[in-house]
C-alpha cells in the first residue's frame, strides 16, 4: 500500500467535504435549516430568493459530494491488514461506505429537481423539498453499517499491530458514533422540537459527534500511515 496514495486521498476528501458544506450553508443558503413545518409559500420562496447561486450550490456539491469514497477506500486499506482470513468486516466497510455516498449525492440532486423550475406548482416544490432534507437528515443504515466493521476491528484481538490506524479507544468512540449518528431516523415521525429534521437531536448532536470523530479518524490514520512509511511497511 503507497502511504503517500493514501494521504493524498484523505486530504481530497477533507477538501471536498469542506467544498460541499459551505456551497450547503452559502450557496443554498439553508443555514439555519428551514423548518420541516413551512409552508409551500415558504418552501417555494427559499429557491426563488437566490434560484440562480442555488442552483450553482447545487452544482457545486454534486460535484463534491463523494468526499466519503476516498475515506473509505484508505480506511478499507487499513482494515485489510490487521483481518485475518477472509476479510468480511472490509469488505462490508468497503460497501457500506461505497453506498453511503448517496446519502450525501442524492439529496443534492433533490434539492437541484426542486430549484430547476419555481413556476411549478408549490406543492410539488415542498415535496421535493421534504423528500430531499428527509433523505438527508433521517437514513442512518449505510453509516450503522460502515462503523459497525470499524469498531468490530478496532476492539479485535487480532488488532495487535503496534502501527495500526485502529486503536481501541477510536473503535468505542465509532460504535457511539454510528448509534448516536442514527437518532435523525426520528425525523419522520417529528417535524417540530428536538426530533424534527433541524431538532437538536436529530441534526444538530449527529453533525457534532460525526464532525469529532472524522476528525479523530483522520488524526489516527494520518498518525498510522506516516508510522507505517517510517517503517517501511507501505
Amino acid at each position: 500500500m503507497n502511504g503517500k496514495n493514501q494521504k493524498i486521498m484523505i486530504w481530497i476528501g477533507v477538501v471536498m467535504a469542506n467544498v460541499f458544506t459551505l456551497a450547503f450553508v452559502y450557496l443554498l443558503d439553508f443555514w439555519p435549516l428551514p423548518q420541516p413545518a413551512f409552508s409551500a409559500a415558504q418552501v417555494l420562496e427559499l429557491y426563488t430568493r437566490h434560484n440562480l447561486q442555488s442552483r450553482f450550490g447545487v452544482v457545486t456539491m454534486c460535484l463534491t459530494s463523494c468526499f466519503m469514497l476516498p475515506w473509505t477506500v484508505v480506511i478499507v486499506a487499513q482494515m485489510y491488514r490487521l483481518e485475518k482470513g477472509f476479510p468480511i468486516w472490509t469488505v462490508l466497510a468497503g460497501l457500506a461506505g461505497t453506498l453511503g455516498t448517496w446519502l450525501f449525492a442524492f439529496p443534492t440532486m433533490i434539492w437541484g429537481v426542486a430549484a430547476f423550475m419555481v413556476d411549478r406548482d408549490p406543492n410539488i416544490t415542498l415535496m421535493l423539498h421534504q423528500f430531499a432534507f428527509l433523505m438527508f437528515i433521517a437514513p442512518a443504515n449505510f453509516f450503522l453499517m460502515q462503523t459497525v466493521p470499524i469498531a468490530v476491528v478496532s476492539l479485535s484481538p487480532n488488532n495487535t499491530d503496534p502501527y495500526t490506524a485502529f486503536p481501541r479507544w477510536l473503535g468505542w468512540a465509532t460504535l457511539w458514533t454510528g448509534i448516536l449518528g442514527s437518532s435523525g431516523i426520528m425525523a419522520f415521525v417529528f417535524n417540530v422540537g428536538p426530533f424534527a429534521w433541524n431538532g437538536l437531536i436529530s441534526f444538530y448532536l449527529p453533525v457534532v459527534v460525526f464532525t469529532a470523530w472524522i476528525v479523530a479518524f483522520i488524526y489516527c490514520l494520518l498518525r498510522a500511515i506516516s508510522q507505517q512509511q517510517r517503517a517501511g511497511q507501505c
